[in-house]
């Protein structure tokens, strides 16, 4: 697993991907569809995609930004266009990223139906 995620590699999501893994991670393109958001964005996920790749285009993304959310669906219906996350969203979502340096926060979740985590802590609640 360490060779392929960097959280397992280190033991912490916050520790950066070097230049070269992370022109490798992102030269796949998981988000098929993007809507920018204040802090952030929403995505439609490539279903090809696996969970490490959501990672490594999250940070990519929020690459020197002290706040920054990604939130990612695989289905493009379920991506709420404007307004705030409803429970439909929330319960359809596949992938969330959240940094704060401000408040020492940063994680990572999946839905873990689809994509099983050994670490339970990151599945999103469901």
């Amino acid at each position: 697993m360490a060779a392929l995620s960097p959280f397992h590699r280190t033991g912490s999501i916050a520790e950066p991907l070097a230049s070269s893994e992370l022109a490798a991670a992102t030269d796949f393109r998981p988000a098929k569809r993007e809507i920018a958001t204040e802090g952030g964005a929403r995505l439609l996920l490539d279903k090809q995609g696996r969970a490490e790749e959501y990672l490594a285009l999250a940070e990519a993304k929020c690459a020197g930004k002290s706040y920054c959310k990604i939130l990612g669906w695989l289905e493009d219906g379920d991506i709420p266009e404007v307004g705030e996350i409803g429970e439909a969203a929330r319960n359809s979502m596949t992938f969330s990223y959240l940094r704060d340096t401000k408040n020492g926060f940063e994680k990572a979740l999946w839905n873990c139906k689809i994509y099983p985590r050994a670490d339970k802590r990151q599945c999103m609640k469901r």
